[in-house]
């Protein structure tokens, strides 16, 4: 009888136990602490007494693994969306979050995600072989090929691919080392070094390539050195000397020093004969040779800046900007335009535009009535600009209205309501009164105050014409109407202390300040479409220099060469314009 009590009691604690950990799993379930519940759930199954406490645990098992996969497929899917678009690396890390779920996968979900993600890694991958091979970066391709066969290694397409490639690069190879032979016997190392660029890209590690590269160094070395020395026979220096460094070729360094004396030396006597002779824009050029190659000679450099300062002063333009017209009521609008346009454009202009004095355009009596081209004659102008401002003005509209508000203003004594009813229900007997309110009270006193609030509007309008000419010609450049607004608005009040109300003053700008801020507003927008239309100098220097070309005036081209060199050179510029003078610069004057 014992041993049965004995075994009564160890089923029913074990019962309590098992009922305990269910209990601490179907808490964790709740919480959406999946892991944790599940290894709840299993350590109840095996503490569970009956067949009908196993199969709803085992029930719960099944549904907190489905959980875990689920919770484990949406992290998968937060990572692989990481970066937009998806990347090789977040595809990989949301794969590893599949691999690393904390579960079995019965029903295949996890699998099914991650042959997801290696079939977009997959196209990925194809994708990046394409655009090498498109690229003509066949080695890179195929690497990448054979790495998207590790993720698919039954695809047909991946495979012909890769076969293709593999037979393509081996042939190129093959013809490219016998084409690299042929160059070498004739002492082409230019073209020899230029087929074996090609072949690295196809096989970087490639033995036979490595062993030609000496032979390949050789041979360019003489054939560069043979071409240099027959540039300098020409006494073509500066051709010789960047051809030479240029080729970057171990050996060639004592070459490219005497070349560089030799060469600074010819340019030298040459930029002294043709200054001599007042061909300034050629003196120039040579200059700019022998200062390259010889950067920190004295005389050098002081003949570059004597024919510098002559070019500079040819390159120079001056803006004459006449008083603009006004309206008849207010004959001060124009001058007062003027001197902020002249302010905004003085900061604004870029290098090598200048602007004439205004006190010599007011000295010239009439000066609007004037003809453009004796304008630009007696200023020294290149351009003449003139305007018209026709409106200016301010508009006020304020709107006031009053309000009212409650001040407590003292208190007065009055008899207590508590005390007139207790009167009124029980009468003049006091000892019968439930309660003994006091007769008599304070309470304040209010009245009505009236104070003022309101709103002010200012807007601006102003209305302004420019017109630019070329003071050469005459011509009309550019004429545009410029129309321009703008409103300050500002409330305010009265103040009532007792209220809480306090005082908002009125503050806007006075009608002369904001009349100001239209008008340099109004000239900055003026002055960046005059500047728009100055800017791109070295553009049409270009230009200029290339038509001289074409129409034989080799003269001509050297002198807008020179100048649109020297006009980057001087605002610190580096675009394609700059080195396409530079190099037509350069070469124009290497022909004798």
């Amino acid at each position: 009888m014992k041993k049965i009590t004995a075994f009564i009691s160890f089923i029913v604690i074990i019962s309590c136990v098992a009922s305990s950990e269910r209990m601490r799993a179907d808490d964790f379930y709740k919480k959406r602490e999946y892991i944790k519940a599940l290894k709840s759930y299993e350590l109840a199954l095996t503490q569970s007494t009956t067949d009908s406490q196993r199969s709803e645990i085992q029930q719960k098992i099944g549904e907190t693994k489905v959980k875990i996969v689920d919770d484990s497929i949406q992290m998968a899917e937060i990572v692989y969306q990481k970066v937009d678009p998806p990347s090789l690396q977040s595809i990989e890390d949301a794969i590893l979050v599949l691999k690393n779920a904390p579960t079995d996968d019965r029903l295949g979900r996890i699998s099914s995600q991650i042959k997801k993600y290696q079939d977009i890694k997959k196209g990925i991958i194809k994708s990046e072989a394409e655009r090498m091979k498109a690229k003509g970066e066949y080695f890179n391709a195929l690497k990448t090929y054979e790495y998207a066969r590790e993720i698919a290694p039954y695809d047909n397409e991946i495979s012909y691919e890769i076969s293709h490639l593999t037979i393509f690069i081996k042939k190129e190879k093959e013809s490219g080392l016998r084409e690299i032979e042929k160059l070498l016997k004739i002492g082409d190392g230019e073209k020899a070094k230029a087929v074996f660029d090609k072949l690295r890209l196809m096989d970087p590690e490639d033995e036979a390539l490595e062993m030609l590269k000496g032979k390949i160094s050789d041979a360019r070395r003489k054939q560069v050195l043979s071409k240099a020395l027959d540039d300098e026979s020409q006494y073509k220096f500066f051709t010789a000397y960047k051809t030479l460094k240029g080729a970057k070729i171990d050996g060639l360094e004592k070459e490219i020093i005497r070349i560089g004396k030799e060469g600074s030396k010819y340019y030298f006597r040459k930029a002294e004969k043709y200054m001599n002779s007042g061909e300034v824009h050629l003196a120039y050029v040579a200059s700019v040779k022998a200062m390259e190659l010889s950067p920190g000679d004295i005389q050098i450099s002081q003949i570059n800046k004597n024919c510098a300062d002559i070019i500079d002063n040819e390159i120079q333009k001056y803006i004459a900007i006449i008083t603009f017209g006004s309206p008849a009521n207010h004959p001060d609008y124009g001058t007062q335009f003027s001197d902020a346009l002249i302010t905004r454009l003085f900061k604004e202009l870029p290098y090598g535009i200048n602007i004439v004095e205004q006190e010599k355009v007011d000295l010239l009596e009439n000066a609007q009535k004037m003809k453009i081209k004796n304008i630009g004659g007696s200023l020294g102008a290149d351009i003449v600009i003139n305007g018209n401002v026709s409106l200016f003005k301010v508009e006020e509209v304020k709107s006031e209205s009053t309000a009212t508000v409650k001040v407590k203003v003292g208190e007065e004594e009055v008899i207590n309501p508590e005390y007139e009813k207790m009167l009124k229900t029980y009468g003049d007997d006091k000892k019968i009164w439930p309660s003994q309110p006091q007769r008599n009270i304070r309470k304040n006193t209010y009245e009505i105050v009236t104070y003022k609030k309101g709103k002010l509007s200012k807007s601006a309008f102003g209305n302004v014409s420019i017109r630019i000419f070329d003071a050469s010609s005459g011509k009309l450049v550019f004429s545009e109407n410029f129309a321009d607004s703008l409103e300050r608005i500002d409330k305010y009040q009265d103040s009532v202390e007792a209220a809480g109300i306090l005082h908002d003053p009125l503050e806007l700008p006075s009608e002369t300040e904001i009349k100001s801020e239209l008008r340099d507003k109004m000239a900055s927008d003026i002055s960046n479409a005059i500047v728009g239309l100055l800017q791109n100098r070295e553009k049409r220097f270009w230009k200029s220099a290339a038509l001289r070309m074409e129409q034989n005036e080799y003269q001509n081209a050297i002198k807008f060469l020179a100048q649109g060199y020297l006009f980057c050179h001087k605002s610190k510029m580096d675009n394609e314009y700059y080195r396409k003078l530079y190099n037509m610069m350069t070469a124009l004057t290497e022909i004798n």
